[in-house]
């Protein structure tokens, strides 16, 4: 770096182009820097420009992930939609299905207690036809006991019938004589 000296001291021209000196180093150093500053601010474009991209490309995988959600979230809803409607008639089917068991449930106490009624009936028929059975057989026994009493009594009558023609054939024919 030169001295720069000020305008109206010393020399005549020489002065002049010492001061030129430092300002086209100055200029010089500026371009420098201005190229050091345009070449960092290429190499700064050209990253923002790659990142750009990349950020561009990552948009673009997110949109076509977005548009594949929301087909999706359609599907769902749809889905979502039909099993609701089937909750809901599974719902509706079973307060009935509740219903219908609840009836049925009052029908079988009821139809329980006419099995049980009929049950005691049955066997108080049972008992009552085993006492008319046993009656039965032992007025059976009484019957078969007064006809064989009877068709003694017929035999012995038939007998006595018998000897009483005997006799009295006997007698006629003693009279007869």
């Amino acid at each position: 770096s030169s001295s720069v000296l000020p305008c109206g001291s010393g020399g005549g021209g020489g002065h002049r182009e010492r001061a030129r000196e430092p300002l086209a180093a100055v200029a010089a150093e500026a371009g420098a820097l201005a190229g050091r500053a345009h070449h960092s601010l290429e190499s700064q474009l050209v990253a923002s420009r790659t990142r750009l991209g990349e950020i561009e490309k990552e948009r673009l995988a997110l949109e076509a992930e977005r548009a594949a959600r929301q087909a999706e979230l359609g599907a769902l809803r749809e889905e979502h939609s039909k099993l609701a409607e089937r909750q809901t008639l599974a719902s509706d089917g079973l307060r009935r299905t509740r219903a219908d068991n609840e009836r049925l449930q009052q029908r079988r106490t009821s139809l329980q207690r006419q099995l049980e009624e009929l049950t005691s009936a049955t066997r108080a028929l049972r008992a009552a036809r085993d006492r008319a059975l046993a009656d039965a057989g032992s007025r059976h026994g009484l019957v078969e006991s007064i006809r064989g009493m009877a068709w003694q009594e017929l035999r012995e009558t038939k007998k006595v019938c018998e000897s009483t023609s005997q006799a009295m054939q006997s007698a006629a024919a003693v009279y007869e004589q």
